[in-house]
């Protein structure tokens, strides 16, 4: 993921040079057919999504917003890989008591729209806590954000051990 902080546009056209080097290894949309390579860059932040919509070979894929994912992906469904919001936008539970049946519901109703679609979810600035964490993986959020690497890598390996081995075939 690329987070783009300030201009979308001459950002963009800056990147844009650098990547016509790495071709052979980007994933890429070249008149709306994708083909997933080494490495697929995703733009997230400032997006100029009306560059990214009129270019026929593009080397980038866009991060939608998760709260507009209907509108978005009926426009251009090729363009999104993942779907973000900020947890906030969405989720007022911080991990304390219960967590409110209608925001949980929500999440997953937008959760299961965006997977429809091929699309990954992604909520940022959640709180940093082994019960969120769990939290959003139930309700199939796919990439977490964290500034906590080692815990979530804990989070994880903990989880894992948790989960009930796969029946046999």
């Amino acid at each position: 993921m690329i987070d783009i902080k300030s201009n979308g546009r001459k950002t963009y056209g800056a990147l844009r040079q650098i990547l016509n080097k790495y071709k052979s290894i980007l994933s890429t949309c070249i008149n709306g057919k994708v083909t997933i390579r080494n490495l697929t860059l995703v733009l997230t932040g400032h997006r100029p999504l009306r560059e990214l919509e009129k270019e026929e070979a593009r080397y980038v894929f866009a991060d939608a917003d998760l709260r507009k994912i209907d509108s978005q992906e009926t426009d251009y469904p090729e363009m999104f890989t993942t779907a973000s919001c900020k947890y906030s936008n969405l989720i007022t539970w911080k991990g304390k008591g219960e967590i409110p049946e209608l925001e949980k519901a929500n999440l997953t109703a937008l959760v299961n729209k965006a997977h429809l679609s091929g699309t990954k979810v992604r909520l940022w600035a959640a709180p940093e806590n082994e019960t969120v964490w769990h939290f959003l993986r139930n309700c199939g959020v796919d990439l977490i954000n964290t500034d906590k690497l080692v815990a979530l890598k804990h989070f994880f390996i903990k989880d894992l051990a948790n989960q009930p081995l796969p029946a046999k075939l």
